[in-house]
């Protein structure tokens, strides 16, 4: 048997490749389900703070933070689910932080808020930070910090495909995501305006009842998904 044809060769290549990629997946899945209990509170309610970060605006952890939500799971169900526009939290910190160097010399700014607090890479750092920052701002504590990527819910879309927004008589799809997120976070915003966080909301929302109740949507390719986000 020719062992040494490039054919051979090439198929052994690709072969050992993918049992690799399947063992990282796999690993990542066994990580993942030894936490589900604990993170979808089946032994004790669990409400998490979830940076939505804007990719388009560079920051260490993967975005900048333009908008917080407060995340309540109980017995593996979404219990509440709030959105919040991340400028009107930090108009509620009482006092002043001192920033970090860089971001008083490169972003001109004398104090420091929750939207800057992802300032180190390393995400246990800047996670607590976030959740410091929030509890002092809402006067609300929380059991984790969970940053989100738009490049993530992209990827969710393409699983999942097009979602509707009644509220907004819209169809959002992983084509059209980026340029409606655009267009109801940044154009035309306006201090109280809850355009943002309404549509926001009503996005996460129907993207949760999509993957929590169509049995259409595969859940290898979700788990794929979380897998490259995480």
């Amino acid at each position: 048997f020719p062992f040494r044809s490039s054919f051979v060769s090439r198929f052994t290549t690709d072969t050992l490749s993918k049992l690799a990629s399947v063992r990282t997946t796999v690993g990542y899945t066994e990580k993942l389900l030894t936490l589900y209990p604990r993170i979808a509170g089946f032994r004790k309610k669990q409400t998490y703070l979830v940076l939505l970060q804007n990719s388009m605006e560079l920051r260490p952890t993967g975005g900048f933070i333009g908008s917080i939500m407060l995340l309540t799971f109980v017995d593996g169900k979404v219990e509440s689910l709030e959105v919040e526009d991340v400028y009107t939290a930090d108009g509620q910190l009482k006092g002043h932080v001192d920033p970090p160097r860089p971001i008083r010399e490169i972003l001109r700014s004398e104090h420091w808020y929750l939207r800057d607090s992802n300032w180190d890479p390393q995400f246990t750092v800047s996670g607590e930070k976030a959740k410091w920052f929030y509890e002092k701002e809402m006067n609300k504590s929380v059991d984790g910090v969970i940053a989100l990527s738009l490049p993530l819910v992209t990827n969710l879309l393409r699983v999942t495909g097009p979602v509707e927004l009644l509220d907004f008589n819209e169809r959002i799809s992983e084509s059209n995501f980026f340029a409606k997120s655009l267009l109801y976070t940044e154009v035309g915003f306006f201090p109280g305006s809850t355009k943002k966080k309404d549509f926001l909301g009503s996005l996460t929302q129907s993207l949760l009842n999509r993957i929590t109740t169509d049995r259409s949507v595969a859940p290898g390719l979700l788990l794929s998904a979380f897998e490259e986000g995480i």
